[in-house]
């Protein structure tokens, strides 16, 4: 009797098939991690807590809630910390800010008075202006963080203020890095932000060299090589740090909002 052959199945499928079970497995994968960052939580397992087998249970748990009653009592202390008065009193900090401002407007030429753009008037300060007037210095009223305001309000505002003083607009520099901080001129990002260069650097610079030449042709030739010296004054977080390193073109002040901060 001939013994019939029995011959091995092959394994080979057709291109059609092979490709469907890739297509159908990646479309799975697709919806399992469109499911994932649905329900991010779904999937997280839950503490078991202490076993019961755990040999001096008991004492381990006490451990542990010594040990979260200790760390919330130094949260507690950091947090009184925090909260104590261990800076100067108001009056003699503020006796010691106004000295600093009539010692850095009888020192300097120019007085730039660094005013918000979102609140000109509220943060302008009548006192500086009038002690700036009895020295017979130049007064410039300088709006930053023109950046945070509508243009026709901004634009309002300029025209207001130039009937009583010479008055400019700026950007301060926001790049990260400490040096070459750049300037141009002020546009719209396509994602509808303001970019990070400074605006109006030159105007400023320009406005200042005008001044510096008038003074000097009043002088003799003796006095005309001497320097002019700006004065940067201004209530608290008016940004006065950040002009002085968008002109400097680094970071040479530190910002703060502690007045007197800015030297």
């Amino acid at each position: 009797m001939v013994r019939k052959c029995l011959k091995k199945k092959s394994k080979r499928i057709t291109c059609h098939k092979r490709y469907k079970i890739i297509r159908k497995v990646k479309e799975h994968h697709r919806k399992l991690r469109k499911e994932a960052k649905k329900n991010l939580n779904r999937h997280t397992k839950k503490d078991p807590g202490v076993p019961n087998i755990l040999p001096f249970k008991e004492s381990f748990l006490k451990d542990v809630a010594d040990a979260k009653m200790k760390l919330e009592e130094a949260r507690l202390r950091n947090l009184e910390y925090l909260h104590t008065d261990k800076s100067p009193s108001h009056e003699v900090m503020h006796s010691t800010v106004q000295y600093d401002v009539k010692d850095v407007i009888k020192q300097s030429d120019i007085i730039i008075e660094v005013l918000d753009a979102r609140d000109p008037l509220g943060t302008r300060c009548p006192d500086i202006e009038k002690i700036v007037l009895d020295e017979n210095k130049r007064l410039v009223l300088l709006i930053n963080k023109i950046d945070l305001v509508p243009r026709s309000n901004l634009e309002a505002w300029v025209t207001y203020l130039r009937k009583q003083n010479t008055v400019l607009t700026f950007k301060a520099n926001v790049q990260r890095q400490s040096n070459h901080l750049s300037s141009g001129r002020l546009y719209i990002l396509k994602d509808g932000k303001m970019p990070a260069k400074g605006f109006g650097t030159s105007e400023l610079l320009s406005l200042l060299g005008n001044y510096s030449r008038n003074s000097n042709s009043e002088m003799s030739d003796a006095d005309s090589r001497l320097s002019l010296t700006v004065g940067v004054v201004g209530l608290p977080n008016t940004g006065k740090s950040a002009i002085i390193n968008t002109l400097k073109r680094q970071k040479v002040c530190v910002s703060g909002n502690v007045p007197g901060l800015t030297r």
